[in-house]
């Protein structure tokens, strides 16, 4: 594997789990209100591209903030990818699950917006 890919590997990895850790501390408090939210999403669209140029957007800031994804209301995601040793495209899944959670929020406004 090249050193550059084996560098994203890791960085990802090492991302995940810190995102874990998090997620699993943030369950051990135990939540006084039970829940079970369902939300549909239809017509989703999922772009994975390997380039922000494939993006469709045009606002200044995709450049200078390097923009790894983005939702719209219309259910279209864009998220950067890779492909792995065999070919396969692979979605960052960090950056297509914060860009689902924005579908979410815009569908249920109880779910969190990622952005805050």
């Amino acid at each position: 594997m090249k050193p550059e890919k084996l560098k994203y590997v890791w960085t990802t990895g090492i991302l995940m789990g810190i995102l874990a850790a998090v997620w699993i501390c943030e369950g051990c408090a135990h939540d006084p209100v039970p829940f079970h939210r369902t939300v549909h999403l239809e017509n989703v669209t999922v772009h994975i591209v390997d380039s922000p140029a494939h993006f469709k957007w045009v606002k200044p800031g995709v450049k200078r903030y390097r923009m790894m994804g983005y939702a719209t209301r219309r259910n279209v995601i864009y998220c950067l990818g890779h492909r792995n040793g065999d070919g396969e495209v692979v979605p960052n899944q960090l950056v297509l699950g914060h860009e689902v959670q924005h579908l979410l929020n815009w569908q249920d406004s109880q779910i969190a917006d990622p952005d805050l």
